[in-house]
């Protein structure tokens, strides 16, 4: 009978190093969370997110709209001001000549 309970209590000894080990680890292991759960709150704050690309690219696509329209205007008006110096210039050509 003392024999068992030797044996008993050498190993309730092993048992509670081991159950002290399992606190530490857990310990840190809480730590190690903390961090991430920082981290994870940092990228979250400064990352972009799918409606931030989708807003931009609307953005972008008004400006592309609104460049197009305006160079589209730029050009019909470059060329019928050069069709009337060519006019004004064949009309003083008929004058001279």
């Amino acid at each position: 009978m003392e024999q068992r309970r030797g044996k008993i209590e050498g190993r309730y000894d092993v048992l509670q190093q081991d159950v002290s080990l399992l606190k530490q680890d857990v310990s840190i292991l809480k730590e190690d969370v903390s961090v991430l759960k920082m981290d994870v709150a940092v990228i979250k704050s400064n990352y972009v997110t799918k409606e931030d690309l989708a807003r931009v690219s609307r953005d972008i696509e008004g400006v592309r709209v609104e460049l197009y329209n305006s160079l589209s205007q730029q050009t019909t008006k470059f060329v019928a001001w050069m069709f009337i110096l060519l006019g004004a210039g064949l009309g003083v050509a008929k004058i001279i000549f």
